[in-house]
């Protein structure tokens, strides 16, 4: 169980979520297990104790905000970022095609 110091509540407005970057696996009855590619909606963050508060669907829980990467904002204009995450697998067609598996991460360096 983590003690919680402080916790910043997340404005309903300001949604934030969040891809698994890996897959983690609960320890305690309050804490939220997920598998790599989910996304998290955050509803807390604790200030320095590394867990964020959040929930997937109606489960909700304590997870380590260094398993994620935060770079989801609904609720903002699209952009470009440095990670997306593979809605699907894709097998390369031609020479230079990236191939990649569904939930993959994938790291982008810039307009192609």
């Amino acid at each position: 169980t983590v003690s919680v110091l402080y916790w910043r509540r997340v404005p309903p407005m300001a949604e934030e979520k969040c891809i698994a970057l890996t897959s983690f696996t609960a320890s305690a009855p309050d804490e939220l297990s997920f598998a790599k590619g989910d996304v998290i909606t955050v509803v807390a963050k604790g200030k320095d104790s590394g867990f964020w508060e959040g929930r997937i669907g109606e489960r909700r829980g304590l997870f380590p905000n260094c398993f994620v990467s935060s770079n989801m904002h609904p609720n903002r204009p699209p952009g470009l970022t440095d990670t997306a995450l593979a809605l699907f697998t894709y097998r390369p067609q031609r020479d230079g095609e990236l191939g990649f598996e569904k939930h993959d991460l994938i790291g982008v360096s810039g307009p192609g």
